[in-house]
This record gives structure tokens, sequence and C-alpha cells, in this order.
């Protein structure tokens, strides 16, 4: 569990902040619940973002796959916002179209969360499939 820490800390602060927003000085009613969830691909999407920048920064003899990477998720966060924003006007307007656009938007944060979580965690052993080699070379003498 301590060995991914970068990534567990930062999910929870995702969740207590959803928790917050739901909560603080609000009761907790459908309409509240639906709109903390049609926001929470947007910060889902700015939390990949921040795994990328971390990545990006912790590499800096070669900084271009996460910068390449950071401006992608954030072409792709406009999509998000967009798509957030869309959902909720339906919402209020009672057309049920705005599930499908939770959904897609949702699939698009999750997506992003894992592609940039694969990346941060990618960083952390570089050298595990060397120490590997040699082990193997090692034992074969």
């Amino acid at each position: 569990m301590m060995e991914h820490l970068e990534i567990i800390l930062p999910l929870t602060l995702l969740v207590l902040a959803f928790g917050l927003k739901l909560s603080i000085d609000r009761n907790i009613e459908v309409p509240n619940i639906i709109q903390a969830l049609c926001e929470l691909p947007v910060d889902v999407i700015f939390l990949s973002i921040s795994f990328l920048i971390a990545f990006t920064i912790s590499k800096p003899a070669d900084p271009s796959e996460g910068l390449f990477l950071t401006i992608a998720f954030i072409v792709v966060s406009v999509l998000v916002v967009i798509l957030w924003r869309k959902s909720l006007k339906l919402y209020e307007r009672k057309n049920n179209f705005w599930v499908l656009l939770l959904c897609i938007n949702m699939a698009i944060s999750i997506f992003a969360l894992m592609q940039s979580t694969g990346v941060l965690l990618k960083t952390e052993n570089p050298n595990q499939t060397e120490n590997t080699e040699l082990n193997i070379n090692k034992d074969g003498d």
C-alpha cells in the first residue's frame, strides 16, 4: 500500500472533496447528488492532469512525453467540462439524455485517470526489469 502512496493520497483527496461538496451547508437530496456526480468527471480529469505533471517533473532529462500527454489531456478536459455543463442543463430541463452524457463523461475521465496513473507508476520502477534480468544472469552462471 505504501508503494503507491502518490496515487492513493490524491484519490483520497478526490473522494474527500466529493463528500465535502455534497454535504457541507447542503441537504443531501437527489438533485444535489446528481449535480455532484455531474461535476465529478471534471475533478477526475484534473487529477489525471496533475499526475501527468508529476510524471513530467520527475523526468527532467526528457519531459517531452509528459508534456505531450499533459497538453492532450488539457484538450480532453475542455470536452469533459462541456459535457458536464450540458448534462446539468439537460437534467434541469428534465431531459433524460443527461444520463448518457454523464456516462460518457465518466468513461472519458476514468480512462484518462487510468492512463495517467499507468504513466506515473511506470516511472516508479524503471529498473525493475533490469534487476530481474540481472538475477537471471547471476543464477545462470
